[in-house]
């Protein structure tokens, strides 16, 4: 518990220093990516939606990569909650 503790200090800390050490949120990168996304997904790709387009035919793996770890955080979710269901843990506690 004292680990999570200091963990959670530790975090907010640093959510609190990040501001002060010059690093500027919302500000882009790579202004030219995004304005080449939005110029050239509609041609490119064949969508009418630049935002499907960029997440299913641009980032595509990335995307199903993504969708690999939320399918499999589920399954874990579920897998636990069905063996507590059933009284697994309980036999090995007898």
């Amino acid at each position: 518990m004292k680990a999570a503790k200091i963990a959670i200090a530790v975090a907010f800390t640093a959510l609190l220093v990040m501001p002060l050490s010059g690093i500027e949120f919302g500000v882009w990168a790579d202004r030219d990516t995004a304005e080449y996304y939005i110029r050239n997904a509609p041609g490119d790709t064949g969508s009418a939606s630049v935002v499907n387009a960029i997440l299913w035919d641009y980032r595509g793996f990335d995307t199903m990569g993504e969708e690999m770890v939320l399918f499999t955080a589920a399954m874990g979710v579920f897998l636990i909650m069905r063996r507590m269901h059933y009284g697994y843990y309980r036999k090995e506690r007898e």
